[in-house]
């Protein structure tokens, strides 16, 4: 049978670190026919495997984008909204199912609804950043550009930074440039799966991932990236891993004590997350099952998520509709339902 991108859904698994996605995309990927395109914004690096979980057995299922970038270089959202969208022509076309799984809710974004090109980085101002407080350049955004200001959780310095800096660089707001990107949306219907987790079962399995990183030797790949490319300022190493094990090279952290703080900044990632799958689809006016309740910055406490438990045979059921979904549609579905032996 010849797949079309016109009838059949690109399938998107998506949710917080440590939830299942990458697992989940491979078994689908068996029963559909499928090809995997990864989200992940740090597995597009070469080199940079141990500290963003690569998937190391494809079990026979192609995979896409990563390995693409030396960690010398900077892939922004714009780049790879369209690399991916590239890459869904190319699975229909081949009459396979894309199935994009990962958890970058930007990239997510940038793929779906398209963004501009933005400006390149800029070291003498990411260096003025670094000596300013993450608070202080989150007021300053909520100043310049206060409707990305209200996507992004205020200790996301990394988005909070660049935000900044296309402003400082273009003269315009990123607000106002992503909006522009709109003329790039993915033409296909799209159905997104939202893993939710009860969040002490997350935080267990986040624990086991992070000793996991630590006993396959993070810190000695991230010392064999440092000695290969002769600098330790490198973009990816700011992502949650890879600046803990940072810190331990550098003498700030023991070793010893490396696997809590992991894990601990990779709590706070996966509140970040869902902060994000939580508001995000349905500002964007994507047709969310089901209706979550909107997380406000001033709640002290995470809500629990509203989700369905859905069987295996379900999720392929649905994987399978075509434009009877419309054309974005969000499932939140319930991860340790899914979880695969």
């Amino acid at each position: 049978m010849v797949v079309s991108g016109r009838q059949n859904p690109v399938v998107v698994i998506t949710g917080p670190t440590a939830s299942g996605k990458s697992d989940l995309a491979i078994e689908l990927c068996k029963e559909i026919d499928g090809e995997v395109i990864s989200l992940d914004s740090v597995q597009v690096y070469k080199g940079l495997d141990i500290g963003s979980a690569k998937v190391r057995d494809f079990q026979g299922i192609r995979h896409h984008l990563i390995d693409l970038l030396p960690p010398t270089e900077q892939m922004d959202a714009a780049r790879f909204g369209r690399l991916a969208r590239e890459k869904v022509g190319e699975i229909f076309a081949r009459g396979k199912r894309p199935v994009v799984a990962g958890g970058s809710g930007l990239y997510l974004v940038s793929f779906v609804d398209g963004l501009t090109d933005m400006p390149p980085a800029d070291k003498e101002l990411r260096e003025r950043f670094r000596k300013q407080k993450t608070q202080d350049l989150y007021n300053r955004l909520v100043e310049l550009d206060p409707e990305i200001a209200k996507e992004l959780h205020p200790e996301d310095r990394i988005r909070i930074e660049r935000a900044l800096e296309v402003i400082a660089i273009s003269g315009r707001k990123l607000s106002i440039l992503r909006k522009e990107g709109l003329k790039e949306r993915l033409k296909f219907p799209v159905v997104v799966f939202v893993l939710c987790w009860e969040r002490e079962r997350l935080y267990e399995r986040i624990n086991l991932r992070s000793r996991k990183l630590v006993d396959s030797g993070i810190v000695e790949e991230a010392r064999g990236i440092i000695k290969e490319y002769g600098s330790r300022d490198l973009f990816p190493f700011r992502s949650v891993g890879y600046k803990e094990a940072l810190e331990v090279i550098n003498g700030n952290l023991k070793e010893e004590d490396l696997a809590d703080a992991i894990a601990q900044a990779t709590r706070r990632l996966a509140k970040r997350q869902m902060t994000f799958f939580r508001n995000q689809p349905e500002i964007l006016g994507w047709e969310c099952e089901p209706r979550q309740e909107t997380l406000k910055k001033a709640d002290k406490k995470p809500k629990s998520f509203n989700w369905v438990d859905l069987s295996f045979r379900e999720l392929i059921d649905i994987s399978l509709r075509g434009l009877e979904l419309g054309l974005r549609r969000v499932y939140y579905i319930g991860g340790e339902a899914l979880l695969l032996p």
